[in-house]
């Protein structure tokens, strides 16, 4: 009977739009005061130099960040949360869910070719952002081997970002 009241259901009242306007934006805090807590970790190991290590963990960070900004934060947003609202509206939630399950297929798909690609081609991304590594090859390898570590991010944050949408 619940997943009657489900499949059935009028598209979302403002109630709980606004609860998920609510958890969505606590979300948002909360990655904030993550990224935060960050910046201090890492200054407090690194301190305000950094040195080798810090900047190998900024290259392998960059270049997650490039395929994260790439990937999750503007196409996602901008494809996925209009077709699933449209085909709230349209078919319902049980219509949405079926749209939601196929597109996070293909989205997974495509996310485990990206990281494969990162992972196995890392030394070249490294060498694109910070070609100077490769003069110190103790440092390109660590930069490499960061990036590798690195390189399933583009997939949890696309896959975050998505999830949110569905909310």
């Amino acid at each position: 009977m619940a997943d009657q009241q489900i499949t059935n259901s009028a598209p979302m009242s403002t109630g709980t739009f606004s609860g998920n306007a609510f958890v969505v934006g606590m979300a948002s805090a909360l990655v904030r005061v993550a990224g935060l807590i960050r910046e201090i970790v890492f200054a407090a190991l690194f301190g305000a130099t950094g040195g080798i290590a810090a900047d190998c963990y900024n290259v392998a960070f960059r270049v997650a960040q490039f395929f994260r900004e790439l990937v999750a934060e503007g196409s996602l947003s901008n494809i996925f949360v209009p077709v699933f609202t449209d085909v709230i509206d349209r078919e319902g939630m049980n219509g949405a869910w079926q749209v939601a399950n196929a597109f996070l297929g293909m989205l997974l798909f495509a996310l485990g070719i990206i990281t494969l690609l990162t992972f196995s081609f890392a030394d070249g991304w490294v060498w694109l952002l910070a070609g100077g590594f490769s003069e110190d090859p103790e440092k390109f390898s660590l930069a490499v081997r960061l990036t590798r570590i690195f390189s399933p991010f583009v997939a949890t944050m696309s896959l975050s970002c998505v999830f949110m949408g569905m909310m």
